[in-house]
């Protein structure tokens, strides 16, 4: 009778063991899939358009030498029909109030 109890118990113990393992097994495959597509998601934001990236710096200098065609590389054709009437009025504001024109700049850098 002891015998059975012991074999019971130990029975009852392994299996819990297996589903904790499982469990643990399953929690793991789970963290690591919400961090593998949480890192891998990270190149995927736009850093191209952002103060800092290379589009905000040739607007800055399209806006400086008057140039509009360092811009056109980052739009679209069909973008260019709003982007070019605004640039050229923004330059055109250049010369004027300067607080005018860092609203009428940052608006069109945005």
């Amino acid at each position: 009778m002891r015998t059975k109890e012991i074999n019971s118990a130990s029975e009852v113990s392994s299996a819990l063991l297996k589903n904790k393992k499982s469990t643990l097994k399953s929690a793991l495959t789970i963290l690591s899939l919400v961090l593998f597509f949480s890192f891998s998601a990270q190149p995927a934001f736009a850093h191209c358009d952002s103060f800092d990236g290379p589009t905000i710096k040739d607007a800055i200098e399209a806006l400086e030498t008057n140039n509009v065609n360092l811009i056109l590389k980052w739009i679209s054709p069909d973008q260019e029909a709003e982007v070019v009437p605004l640039f050229h009025k923004t330059y055109a504001l250049k010369s004027g109030d300067k607080e005018l024109y860092n609203i009428v700049e940052k608006h069109f850098l945005e």
